[in-house]
């Protein structure tokens, strides 16, 4: 029998640690630069829901007069939250090129993620693990799961840089107990708390920590300090209650378990949960990361080992809890958005970075917790990869052609885009449409005009092109002994299309009633067909519309339909059907 003595063993388990570290420094990199290249190529110099709110800022900044009304203006509420960072940094990229570039803001708000990421590396090479073995700090955070925050200016500025001021609170609270620390605290606590309204957790956070640590003095300037940033936040400025926190409160207070599912949901949305991935598989991680995360806090209170950690933690903890008070009335499933991904992402890497510090001296525990730290963020990763593309891919088209915006008054967006073409402070790289609340506006211009639509070459199409309804008539339309007569003066329409050459999604679907054509809205969501197609790619590949005016003429019409490639070079057509409109009612 062989044998193997102590030393060979060490040798093999160090083997195990640089293999460990050549993949994770590969993982990394790999990480990286998809991250940065996916933004890179799907940022859109123009304005996405809560951007125009932004945008709107910024005109009145810009036409105010005094000191006093400009700084209304920068802390004035917007929505839940005070956003004076966002507000500051859409400020300095004016200011520095003449109009605002909405690929600046986004770049700038991606780079908050590269600060947390450098923190948290820090923070364990400090603690004696080896940077190559934190990679899974790297290719956890730069997931795809956060698609939505990647490319978004307003979400990326808020999201992530709330939570690297409130980590780095956080750590230098709990660093080396010196004054210049404490202050670095206090500072960073404040621009958390005007970075976005789940910032202000960190006072009584950290106001738990120095309790704990019987740190009187420190918990008292933390507390009386909180109080006036409270003060000034809820009522110096003027603070009110939306109406969706006001229904989201009652709601969960009438319906415990929907708050408990919401919070759950929201702690586990790095895992998929869209199309053919079940709601309950995000809902499951979710109770996973709260056992580990409550094993964190019990080995704490015995231990006393890893405030940083264990109370960032506890942050992303309450900030949940927040997020469910103030939206669960909106929809449970609005837990698991995207942009939220990196609370969870975060919670995974806290826990993670806990047992790798802790337990760090064990080599076997050190390999087992390198290897579920890289496999898990990589199956995150993979799982979300094509389904986050597909709504890229989306985003880049609308946003290429339509306003997306959805206040209570849809005229709202475009009015924002006017004025700011007036004053110059954002001038679009190219047109855009305005939109209602519920979809593209009717019969929108299209990319390209329809004379240049009829010239292009065309073909039949049966496979690629689908319509589920025409008025109450239901495919299929021939063969059921029937006509299809319309009692009306226009026709409603709904299917799908997509351009499976190309893998891609169709550039327009337009209605062709005896050579006259009616442009339809494309972009509908349509799961059931990314479901059948075996494919996320086509999951808004819907199409619905109206068929108005003089072109639809009483008596026998002829309808097809008409969709437009991916590449714009080519068209398929549909077989003719006939249609009887009768004007009688």
């Amino acid at each position: 029998m062989a044998y193997h003595d102590g030393r060979s063993s060490e040798a093999e388990r160090e083997k195990g640690i640089y293999f460990f570290a050549r993949i994770g420094a590969v993982l990394s990199l790999f990480a990286f630069l998809s991250y940065w290249y996916v933004v890179s190529k799907y940022s859109v110099n123009a304005p996405f829901w809560d951007d125009y709110d932004l945008l709107n800022f910024l005109n009145q900044f810009i036409s105010s007069k005094g000191l006093s009304i400009k700084l209304s203006l920068l802390f004035r509420q917007d929505n839940e939250h005070r956003i004076v960072f966002s507000r500051a940094v859409e400020l300095l990229d004016y200011y520095l090129f003449g109009k605002v570039n909405f690929i600046h803001l986004a770049i700038a708000g991606d780079v908050g993620l590269v600060l947390i990421v450098l923190l948290l590396c820090v923070y364990l090479v400090k603690k004696h693990v080896s940077p190559l073995n934190a990679a899974v700090v790297v290719v956890t955070l730069f997931s795809f799961s956060q698609y939505e925050a990647m490319i978004w200016a307003s979400a990326s500025l808020q999201q992530y840089y709330e939570l690297f001021f409130a980590l780095a609170a956080l750590f230098f609270f709990t660093r080396s107990g010196s004054r210049n620390d404490f202050l670095k605290g206090l500072l960073l606590s404040t621009m958390a708390s005007f970075t976005q309204g789940g910032g202000l957790i960190v006072f009584p956070v950290i106001l738990v920590y120095f309790v704990l640590a019987k740190y009187w003095k420190r918990g008292w300037i933390v507390l009386v300090y909180g109080a006036l940033i409270f003060c000034l936040y809820f009522i110096i400025l003027q603070y009110h209650v939306t109406p969706l926190q006001a229904a989201s409160r009652v709601y969960a207070l009438h319906h415990p378990l929907m708050f408990l599912e919401y919070f759950l949901l929201f702690l586990g949305n790095s895992a998929p949960g869209y199309g053919p991935f079940p709601l309950y598989v995000p809902l499951l991680t979710g109770i996973i990361f709260l056992i580990f995360a409550m094993h964190m806090g019990v080995r704490y209170l015995s231990h006393k080992g890893e405030p940083f950690l264990v109370f960032s933690m506890l942050f992303v903890l309450a900030t949940a809890v927040a997020a469910g008070l103030g939206r669960v009335s909106w929809s449970v499933k609005e837990a698991t958005a995207s942009r939220y991904s990196i609370n969870s992402l975060l919670l995974f890497v806290l826990i993670v970075s806990y047992y790798l510090v802790t337990y760090g001296r064990d080599r076997s525990a050190f390999l087992r917790l390198n290897a579920v730290g890289l496999v898990a963020p990589l199956l995150v990763f993979s799982l979300w990869f094509n389904g986050a593309l597909s709504d890229l891919r989306y985003r880049d088209f609308i946003l290429h052609r339509y306003v997306v915006y959805n206040p209570p008054d849809p005229d709202q967006g475009p009015a924002i885009l006017s004025e700011s073409e007036r004053l110059h402070t954002f001038i679009p790289d190219h047109v855009i449409i305005a939109t209602t609340n519920h979809g593209f506006l009717p019969n929108a211009p299209l990319p390209i005009s329809i004379p240049e639509i009829a010239s292009l070459p065309g073909q039949d199409c049966p496979a690629d092109l689908h319509v589920d309804f025409i008025n109450e008539y239901s495919a299929p339309y021939r063969g059921q002994g029937r006509e299809i007569v319309v009692q009306s003066d226009s026709i409603e329409v709904k299917g799908w299309a997509v351009d499976r050459d190309a893998h891609s999604l169709a550039s327009a679907v337009l209605a062709d009633v005896d050579g006259r054509l009616f442009p339809l809205t494309y972009g509908m969501v349509r799961t059931d067909v990314a479901l059948a197609l075996k494919d996320p790619v086509y999951v808004y590949a819907g199409f619905q519309g109206s068929i108005t005016g003089p072109g639809l003429r009483p008596g026998k019409n002829m309808l097809s339909f008409v969709m437009v490639n991916s590449g714009e070079t080519g068209i398929c057509r549909t077989r003719p059907l006939a249609i009887w409109v009768s004007s009688q009612k």
